[in-house]
C-alpha cells in the first residue's frame, strides 16, 4: 500500500511510519517544518527504511494539493491517508488561553484535517478506493473543562468523520477515526499551561505513568488498522486497561515531564 502520514516526524505519526515501512508499504510523511522531514527521512534511511517526504503546512489547501501529487509521482495510487498532524491544547480556563494560539490550533486540527480529508476522498473517489483514517485524542466524546482548546477540535474530527463514513457508504472506500489514548511524544510530555492553574496538571504524572503507552506500541496499532480489514465507519480505540495493569504490577518507572506556565491573557481595559 500507498500511504500518506500527516505529523510524522516524530511521536506517533514516525513510529507508524516506521510500523508500516517494516511490513513493505510504501509511506510519504510530512510536516510544516521542512528540517524535521529531512531528520526523520534520515533517521529511517539509516534504519534501512526508505520513506518519501515533503514540508507540508496542512492549512494551506495548495501545499495539501501538492501533497497528494507527490505521493502519486511515481504513479502509484494513493491507497491510504491517516490525518495525525495536530498541535496541543493549554490547560487553562477558556477565556485566558491566548487568542493566537486558539486560532492556530482551530486552524490545525480542524482546517488542517477538513482539507486533508476533502482531497484525499476526491482522490479516492476517482480512482475507485482508499481509506482514511482520522486520530482523535482527549475530549473528543465529552467535554474536558480547563482543556477546552483541544477537546472540542477532536469532537468536531469525531462527527466529520462519522458524516463522512455515512456518505461512503457502499463504495470501496472506509473511512474511521483511531483513538490513541495518553502517548508518551512531544505534545504530552511537554505541556503548557496557564499561570494559576499549575495544579490541574498534578495527576498527569501518575496518569503518564501508568496509563501512558510507547509511541512504538501505538504506532503497531494503527499499522494493523490501516492495512487490515478496516470497517468504515468503525472507531479504533488503543487497548488501555492490560496495558495499565501490567505497568502496575510491574512498577513501571516515572516518566519526565516539563510543564511551561505561561500568563492569562486578558483585553485592555
Amino acid at each position: 500500500m500507498n500511504i500518506v502520514i500527516t505529523g510524522a516526524t516524530r511521536g506517533l505519526g514516525l513510529a507508524a511510519a516506521r510500523a508500516l515501512l517494516a511490513r513493505g508499504h510504501t509511506v510519504v510523511i510530512c510536516s510544516e517544518d521542512g528540517d524535521d522531514v529531512a531528520r526523520a527521512l534520515d533517521t529511517l534511511q539509516r534504519d534501512g527504511l526508505p520513506a518519501r517526504g515533503m514540508r507540508c503546512d496542512i492549512c494551506s489547501e495548495q501545499q495539501v494539493i501538492d501533497l497528494l501529487g507527490f505521493a502519486q509521482a511515481d504513479g502509484q495510487p494513493v491507497d491510504a491517508w491517516i490525518n495525525n498532524a495536530g498541535m496541543p491544547g493549554i490547560t487553562g480556563r477558556t477565556d485566558q488561553i491566548p487568542t493566537a494560539y486558539l486560532q492556530r490550533l482551530i486552524d490545525t486540527n480542524i482546517k488542517g484535517t477538513c482539507l486533508c480529508s476533502v482531497h484525499a476522498l476526491r482522490l479516492f473517489h476517482a480512482q475507485g478506493h482508499g481509506r482514511l483514517l482520522n486520530v482523535l485524542g482527549r475530549g473528543a466524546t465529552r467535554p474536558v473543562p480547563f482543556s477546552n482548546s483541544y477537546g472540542p477540535a477532536k469532537t468536531w474530527i469525531r462527527s466529520f468523520t462519522r458524516a463522512i463514513a455515512t456518505e461512503v457508504r457502499g463504495t470501496n472506500i472506509a473511512v474511521a477515526t483511531f483513538q490513541p489514548g495518553l502517548v508518551h511524544t512531544q505534545m504530552t510530555l511537554d505541556v503548557q499551561v496557564v499561570a494559576g492553574h499549575e495544579h490541574r496538571m498534578k495527576l498527569l504524572p501518575a496518569a503518564q505513568r501508568y496509563l501512558g503507552n510507547e509511541p512504538e506500541f501505538a504506532g503497531e496499532h494503527l499499522a494493523r488498522i490501516i492495512t487490515g480489514n478496516m470497517r468504515n465507519g468503525k472507531a479504533y480505540r488503543l487497548p488501555v486497561l492490560g496495558p495499565a495493569l501490567r505497568r502496575l504490577i510491574a512498577g513501571a518507572p516515572a516518566i519526565p515531564i516539563t510543564t511551561r506556565t505561561i500568563d492569562a491573557e486578558t483585553d485592555p481595559r
